[in-house]
């Protein structure tokens, strides 16, 4: 039975579920039949958010893992498309890893003159380059992929990536602009049009804080963490988690009360007394009285997570969970953990 949807006709059960999320280095799955597919389908977008445009993914971009929690930089994250400055000129590019690359793609000034920029590359054939982009350019329809640049730059940039046109510009485009945009495509663009960059890269990657569904994964990484550590039916017989759950699955606004922030003074304090590494991906079950909370920690950020205010069920949970130790792919249960560094027997 789906912890998060129970019995709920017509759920399958093809994929195993990471007790926490996979690209952030849990190498962990629980069992098959204790979350559905059909719940996995609904988290996921909403983790992917949390992964691409939060607070954690500067840190995932620059210290690791990568894709699927592997650490060859083959596999390094990569940011969505972001500003890039090179030597003083504006453009569109992204970060993989520590490292800045700029995008092929087209530079439209105040006077509709078009240039062609690529770095610099002996692979790169700009031609070739120029009427892929026109090609995708002419055909993307109305909808692209906005990036808003620095409002003294009143050019207009133009790259693909990842399956989409992206344009950079000042202020939001209006689809009689698009349409003039692409009248400019619709002739030969000259390869004297086409300039090499090469340089010193710095990037500025906007942010995009969306509090709820934080909430939601930090939730779902509790509840996760709760399964592999008691088994499904702890979770689907007892009635103290339907509450959460519902909320969870409704994305209700009033996940936003079961999950708290810790302060940075206070993460560092927690993880020295749990004796967590820096960086170290961990869900942490404490339980107090009749309440039962999770510490969820994710690079420098950790989230403290209310599951239960008046657990009636039995627990034995006083303190336990999951370290991933994702640079040598390995998981602990916290107590395991914690024989590793000699501090239990």
């Amino acid at each position: 039975m789906c912890i998060y949807l129970g019995d709920l006709a017509g759920l399958t059960y093809n994929t195993q579920e990471h007790v926490l999320p996979a690209a952030l280095g849990c190498c962990t799955k629980l069992e098959k039949g204790v979350v559905s597919d059909q719940a996995n389908e609904y988290f996921s977008p909403i983790e992917r958010d949390v992964l691409e445009h939060s607070l954690i993914q500067l840190p995932r971009i620059i210290i690791g893992p990568g894709k699927r929690g592997k650490l060859s930089e083959k596999y390094a994250t990569t940011s969505g498309v972001s500003v890039i400055n090179l030597d003083g000129k504006n453009g569109l590019g992204y970060m993989k890893g520590r490292n800045g690359y700029l995008l092929s793609q087209f530079v439209i000034d105040r006077e509709r003159n078009v240039r062609f920029r690529y770095q610099q590359d002996d692979r790169l054939n700009a031609r070739n380059e120029i009427e892929q982009l026109k090609k995708k350019l002419l055909s993307m329809g109305k909808k692209y992929v906005p990036v808003e640049m620095p409002r003294d730059d009143d050019c207009i940039y133009i790259a693909f990536f990842k399956d989409k046109i992206h344009i950079g510009s000042y202020n939001a485009l209006l689809d009689s602009e698009i349409e003039e945009i692409k009248g400019l495509f619709s002739g030969k663009i000259s390869e004297s049009n086409a300039t090499t960059s090469c340089g010193q890269l710095s990037a500025t990657i906007e942010i995009k804080h969306n509090f709820k569904n934080i909430c939601i994964v930090a939730i779902k990484s509790a509840l996760n963490t709760l399964a592999y550590l008691k088994g499904e039916k702890y979770i689907t017989q007892a009635t103290e988690f339907k509450t959460i759950i519902d909320q969870v699955m409704s994305g209700n606004d009033e996940v936003l009360n079961c999950v708290v922030g810790i302060g940075f003074e206070a993460l560092e304090k927690m993880r020295q007394s749990l004796h967590l590494d820096n960086n170290q991906l961990a869900c942490i079950l404490n339980k107090q009285g009749n309440k039962l909370k999770a510490w969820l920690f994710i690079y420098e950020h950790g989230y403290e997570v209310s599951l239960c205010d008046s657990c009636a069920t039995s627990c034995d949970l006083l303190l336990d969970g999951i370290v991933c130790d994702w640079k040598n792919r390995r998981d602990y249960r916290f107590l395991d953990y914690l024989k590793t560094k000699k501090i239990l027997c």
